[in-house]
């Protein structure tokens, strides 16, 4: 079982494991400095989804709970609750979307009445990492 929590976007719903979560907040348009902020609604390319929470991502495994710098947070829509998913209620992503730049953020996928998206935050930081060590190398 994994536990989860569960955001609603258009056409699908985002899954964030609560192992790779620190601390949730609500949205305030005002960034800390030194805080990484990642809007998950921008990344999508999904303007009209508004941004309700901050999900704190935790430093590795040696998590201080020190959450007002240097962290990773990632903006998203309201989180609509916190759900339990069963191992054997994930699968792989389709080889369709092997070729979509996006797909290496997400661990795996669960259709049911809708379509669930199992984000993998430490994937995404890195790619988020090394499109801004690829920006500082062409500048």
């Amino acid at each position: 079982m994994m536990r989860v929590f569960l955001c609603d976007y258009s056409g699908f719903s985002l899954a964030i494991p609560m192992s790779s979560v620190s601390a949730l907040t609500l949205y305030e348009d005002n960034q800390k400095e030194g805080n990484t902020y990642i809007s998950l609604p921008a990344l999508f390319d999904l303007p009209g989804d508004v941004t309700r929470h901050g999900v704190i991502l935790k430093n590795g495994d040696d998590d201080d709970h020190n959450i007002d710098e240097n962290r990773t947070v990632l903006l998203t829509t309201e989180i609509k609750c916190e759900k339990e998913i069963a191992d054997e209620e994930i699968y792989p992503l389709p080889k369709i979307f092997d070729n979509m730049s996006f797909s290496g953020m997400f661990s795996g996928i669960q259709i049911n009445s809708s379509v669930v998206l199992l984000l993998d935050p430490e994937q995404l930081v890195q790619n988020i990492d090394k499109i801004e060590r690829q920006k500082d190398l062409t500048l």
